[in-house]
């Protein structure tokens, strides 16, 4: 439930950097911070084993107080930046203020589970800021860094795809038990590839990035059930393997 939060957060801390490698919009580096911030309370709270957090733990302390910094940084980032950005910046805002009420108005211990749910309220919002700096900050998209951070998920799952492939040929017990577990996912990985690579990557929309993060989250899963069956452990190819991928 929290993975998508937190490609998505992790998405907009990219933009963030490229933004001050293009040295535009210096106002934004103002992010990097607080969302750093707020991905590791994001992690720390995914991470418990209790069904329950009581207000008074530290991890929600901590999370309540970098929800204020994050709703206060985007209030000087709405102060500098252009109308393109600042609907954007006012509506997280808005989802960030909803997150602190929801635990401020529960009483001495909180579900774990619908706090997670309530950071999916800040998805959509995350994602349109993060679309909207990549246009501003490169409105050609004429970025090669900025264009390989955000299509390696997808040279990823060929990287990964062209392994499972090689472990195909071996036919072990192994494999096949992946198989049985895991070969819906693999077929979403596929799906969402064909779709991708039909688009023009050098423009893309807001439903292109979503589904480039679902393939991030499709291998993210594959990876954890190939360490669980000790295959595939000869993903990490060369960058320059990962350019020459046929397409699956």
């Amino acid at each position: 439930m929290s993975e998508k939060c937190l490609v998505t957060v992790s998405n907009l801390l990219t933009s963030v950097k490229n933004s001050q490698k293009e040295n535009k919009a210096d106002y934004l580096e103002l992010l990097e911070q607080p969302f750093k911030s707020l991905l590791k309370n994001i992690k720390d709270i995914s991470e418990c084993n209790s069904i329950e957090i009581e207000k008074s733990d530290l991890k929600i302390c901590r999370l309540q107080n970098n929800l204020m910094s994050t709703f206060r940084v985007l209030n000087d980032v709405s102060e500098q930046c252009p109308n393109e950005l600042l609907d954007h910046v006012l509506n997280a805002q808005s989802k960030l203020v909803g997150i602190y009420d929801f635990i401020e108005s529960s009483s001495d211990s909180v579900r774990i589970i619908e706090v997670l749910q309530e950071f999916d309220t800040i998805v959509e919002p995350i994602e349109l800021l993060t679309l909207n700096i990549n246009k501003l900050v490169n409105p050609s998209s004429d970025s090669d860094d900025n264009m390989m951070e955000i299509l390696y998920p997808i040279d990823e799952a060929k990287r990964f795809l062209l392994s499972l492939q090689n472990e195909l040929s071996k036919n072990t017990k192994k494999i096949n038990l992946f198989l049985d577990k895991y070969s819906d996912v693999i077929q979403e990985v596929k799906v969402n590839l064909d779709i991708i690579e039909n688009k023009d990557l050098t423009n893309l929309s807001l439903t292109d990035l979503r589904c480039i993060n679902e393939i991030s989250l499709l291998v993210n899963k594959l990876k954890k059930g190939s360490a669980e069956f000790k295959i595939c452990e000869d993903a990490a190819l060369s960058d320059m393997t990962m350019i020459s991928l046929l397409r699956f």
